[in-house]
């Protein structure tokens, strides 16, 4: 496997050999876990499957036992006094996502009335050009109708 480790690692994860060999590669060194970590660090500075990224990275941080049941444990339902911090953190984060979004329309709607003068006043000055032109032909037509 020495020839893999100048592939790019992009190529490397699609390459379905390459990660077959990774993923037994890794679950033989986290069955020996924890006598194994130093491996598992030396084999992760190459790169980690993406199938074993949570397992391998728990056990480079070295986090012993089934940490998986131990998260299922956790109590997600109770209501705690940090619950309404975070609560009112994401209404605060939502309030403010909520005022750059009204500013952004006001901004937006005020820009396209800028544009709309722009367009109102390129015609208004098309038209008093016109007149203005018209005017002068009229007034030069006039004079010379007037000396013959």
């Amino acid at each position: 496997m020495l020839e893999y480790r100048n592939i790019p690692l992009l190529i490397r994860e699609k390459d379905i050999d390459y990660q077959f060999y990774r993923v037994e590669l890794f679950q033989s060194l986290l069955s020996q876990y924890p006598f194994s970590r130093n491996e598992i660090i030396q084999e992760a500075k190459i790169d980690i499957p993406p199938l074993l990224r949570g397992q391998v990275w728990a056990a480079i941080l070295g986090i012993k036992g089934d940490f998986l049941a131990e998260y299922e444990l956790i109590d997600r339902e109770t209501e705690t006094p940090t619950d309404r911090q975070v609560i009112l953190f994401l209404f605060l984060f939502y309030l403010n996502f909520l005022n750059i979004y009204i500013l952004l329309f006001i901004y937006s709607y005020f820009r396209l009335m800028l544009i709309f003068l722009d367009v109102i006043n390129i015609i208004f000055t098309y038209h008093l050009l016109m007149v203005t032109l018209d005017f002068e032909m009229f007034s030069k037509v006039g004079l010379q109708s007037i000396r013959i």
